[in-house]
């Protein structure tokens, strides 16, 4: 659990992201907290905080993720995501754009990289070695 809960925190498609950010005249939409709503790789989807309803419609293979993930990222470069029995940090680098590439270290020093495939007021989704993260 320790590895999947690690991988999630940066390298995932997060949705319904409530802005947390007070800084005015920075329109990083990165910024604020994030839920894992699900994963798709190659028609497999895992349903995590959505329910399997709310799944993309071509999923062949439908399975729960096992828990429940959000993460908060800031704009002094940190985050924080928690699973409901655990949390766990570190820092992240990138930009806050389409298609741009993310990097995140955590605080084992585990280093996570992706780009990001969209971006919204209420959807953020990250592609890390072929699975989408929603």
């Amino acid at each position: 659990m320790k590895f999947r809960y690690i991988y999630f925190l940066f390298i995932l498609i997060f949705s319904s992201c409530e802005d947390d950010s007070e800084s005015e005249g920075d329109d990083c939409l990165l910024y604020g907290t994030w839920t894992l709503s699900y994963v798709e790789s190659d028609g497999d989807c895992q349903f995590a905080c959505a329910s399997e309803n709310s799944l993309p419609g071509d999923c062949d293979n439908i399975t729960n993720y096992g828990s429940c993930l959000t993460v908060t990222i800031n704009d002094d470069g940190s985050f924080n995501g928690s699973d409901g029995t655990g949390s766990q940090g570190g820092t992240w680098t990138g930009d806050c754009s389409q298609g741009a590439p993310v990097s995140a270290t955590m605080m084992d020093g585990t280093q996570l990289n992706g780009s990001i495939v969209t971006v919204s007021a209420n959807e953020l989704s990250i592609n890390s070695d072929g699975s989408i993260y929603v």
